[in-house]
């Protein structure tokens, strides 16, 4: 009886040090957490330097040097909601033929007329390996009754958490009844 007391208190002191080390651990996760997002604002702030040469290089010569996707990171998350656009609506009211055919459009990256509605257009990525991907329009200069649409495909940033699925971003819109004709520019 004297050993089985001796255990149940060896058990009971086992699990309340574990709890300790594992309560003081998520502490000190904490703060280095805390420390890498100061590391990651000066690593930021360099890059952002960095990436101003880059673009004063890109404007020289007309290309970029990491492909045609914009890489985002928390801070710079920009949401496709950031446009509020004046000759395009994202809201469009989506029924059973209109979804059928997203869901036969939105694998190819490209931009696609929906052949019901002249009006309505789809933006896709295509495949990606995981979320965190996502299409927006960063602007839309009117040029007499037609418009042009600037759009960027981004990419999400190295710290962010992402579905770790294959995804198929797009971007549904609608353009404003005025406009003749549309053309999409990819940046």
């Amino acid at each position: 009886m004297l050993k089985v007391g001796r255990i149940m208190r060896l058990l009971l002191l086992g699990t309340i040090l574990f709890f300790t080390i594992t309560a003081c651990g998520g502490e000190l996760n904490e703060q280095e957490d805390s420390l890498e997002e100061e590391d990651a604002g000066v690593e930021d702030s360099q890059e952002d330097e960095n990436n101003d040469e880059v673009d004063a290089s890109e404007e020289e010569t007309g290309e970029k040097e990491h492909g045609d996707e914009e890489q985002i990171g928390e801070e710079e998350n920009m949401d496709s909601n950031e446009i509020q656009g004046e000759y395009f609506t994202k809201d469009v009211e989506v029924d059973d033929s209109l979804s059928n055919w997203i869901e036969s459009k939105k694998y190819e990256p490209g931009v696609y007329q929906y052949p019901d509605d002249e009006k309505i257009y789809i933006i896709a990525a295509g495949e990606r390996n995981t979320g965190g991907y996502s299409v927006v329009i960063t602007e839309e200069i009117l040029e007499g009754e037609d418009v042009n649409l600037y759009y960027k495909i981004l990419t999400p940033g190295p710290n962010d958490m992402v579905t770790q699925a294959i995804t198929y971003p797009y971007l549904l819109i609608k353009i404003s009844g005025e406009i003749e004709e549309v053309d999409f520019i990819k940046q």
